[in-house]
């Protein structure tokens, strides 16, 4: 299924006869629930208390319909909490319901050339969802492992100068992006900076760097970066995930080449990708040995970056 707008999800629920209810708790443990049909429902009550963000405000209307549309026999008076695997059924349901994986793809693949961080608050941006959902979706995927959460959060403070909070939402929807019946004079979301990402470019760039044809100097140069340096930055955040793996690969094919009597193998632009990347290469060999190591032993990591 294609994904739902989230601006029309609301209008969606009540013309099937899905009654939305917004109820302001000051509780951050209780987000929503909903009321089976025969409890005079169908119904969807989301908790919309200003210190809950809107994007789990919609999170949860989409998750308590999978609940109506997926466990319409487990509304008993007698059950006050649902068994943790209906949970994460509900919460794929609206994930899935809210940003398919076609969409996904499509739109995680034109953010290609930039950072991680980037990435995620553009894509979060397009879908009105929470970054926690873009991470859940990549993990989910197999595009990254469970250490993308970590690697998100050394962005975030890097960029921020702060790590996030339980209850953070990065670049967070205002309330009046919540409603569905606003004037159709009026402007529903705001744009913002990582709406305006030059995607096609910066993707280029990246495959280019990334397969040998250019080096990090030509790269800053297309890009309009002045300084060399800030291109390495940049060149870092690229090899937080993947592109260790297509670093790897490249130097090992060089060295393969160079050992069968191809000296031009080993060029200038390998060793910059090199340098520029040996912080993640090394990090990433260790959470590699860390892997391997629990998966022998179910024991913890005994190395740290």
């Amino acid at each position: 299924m294609a994904s739902v707008a989230w601006d029309t999800l609301f209008g969606l629920l009540e013309e099937n006869g899905v009654k939305l209810l917004l109820l302001e708790t000051r509780r951050d443990s209780f987000f929503g629930l909903s009321v089976g049909a025969r409890d005079d429902g169908p119904a969807v009550v989301v908790n919309t208390w200003d210190r809950i963000s809107v994007e789990r405000w919609i999170f949860t209307a989409a998750h308590e319909l999978g609940h109506l549309l997926l466990h319409p026999d487990e509304y008993r008076r007698d059950v006050m909490e649902l068994p943790v695997q209906t949970e994460r059924e509900a919460d794929v349901f609206a994930r899935e319901f809210l940003m398919t994986e076609t969409a996904f793809d499509s739109e995680w693949e034109e953010t290609r050339g930039h950072s991680l961080l980037v990435r995620v608050l553009k894509v979060k941006r397009i879908f009105r969802v929470s970054y926690k959902t873009v991470l859940y979706r990549l993990v989910e995927s197999g595009r990254e492992t469970s250490d993308v959460w970590r690697a998100f959060q050394g962005q975030h403070r890097g960029h921020f100068g702060k790590t996030l909070r339980k209850t953070d939402e990065p670049d967070a929807l205002g309330a009046s992006e919540f409603a569905w019946n606003w004037s159709r004079s009026g402007e529903p979301a705001g744009l913002n900076q990582h709406d305006f990402i030059e995607d096609r470019l910066s993707r280029l760039v990246r495959q280019a760097l990334e397969r040998g044809r250019i080096s990090l100097g030509r790269a800053a140069e297309i890009l309009g970066i002045t300084r060399q340096e800030a291109m390495r930055k940049q060149a870092r955040e690229w090899a937080s995930y993947g592109n260790v793996a297509a670093l790897l690969k490249r130097v090992e094919g060089c060295r393969n080449r160079f050992v069968h009597g191809e000296p031009e193998a080993i060029d200038d632009s390998l060793v910059e990708a090199l340098v520029a990347g040996l912080k993640d290469k090394h990090e990433g060999w260790i959470a590699v040995f860390n892997r391997r190591l629990k998966e022998t032993r179910k024991g913890s990591s005994l190395l740290h970056g």
